[in-house]
């Protein structure tokens, strides 16, 4: 005797989508909220390190080795037109290196003093990774 196999459900096109967005946005909460959790909790080891002047601690679990180090970045902040008059334009020009500006290049192409042709044979586009956007207002 033959079994007759239940109808397939065709789903809603939409209905997947939204399954498939909602799954995805209740994770991408669950991430944002961890990883507050994960910089509050980092902030309050590294003010205890601090108080017991520690940058870097070491233990073992019964597996692993576990190294513990504070890395504290600086970022260098140059005013620019401080240094400028400072080393005079000689030196400075020697500092600086050309880059194209595609605000210009965008400009040059509008006002025909590059065709559209040149910069396509010039260039390449490289698609990026593709990503969701999150935007949630509370209603």
């Amino acid at each position: 005797m033959a079994t007759k196999k239940a109808p397939v459900k065709k789903r809603d096109p939409m209905e997947l989508i939204l399954s498939r967005l909602n799954d995805l946005y209740a994770r991408y909460m669950v991430k944002q909220s961890a990883d507050a959790e994960y910089k509050l909790e980092q902030s309050d080891a590294i003010e205890v390190l601090d108080r017991f002047q520690q940058d870097t601690v070491t233990w073992s679990d019964d597996y692993t080795q576990i190294t513990a180090t504070v890395v504290r970045g600086v970022v260098l902040d140059v005013d620019e037109e401080k240094l400028k008059a400072a080393v005079g334009s000689k030196t400075w020009a020697k500092l600086q290196t050309p880059k194209l500006d595609m605000r210009k290049l965008e400009a040059a192409v509008a006002l025909g003093e590059i065709t559209p042709d040149t910069l396509a044979e010039c260039s390449e586009e490289k698609p990026r990774a593709a990503y969701i956007r999150w935007t949630a207002k509370q209603q």
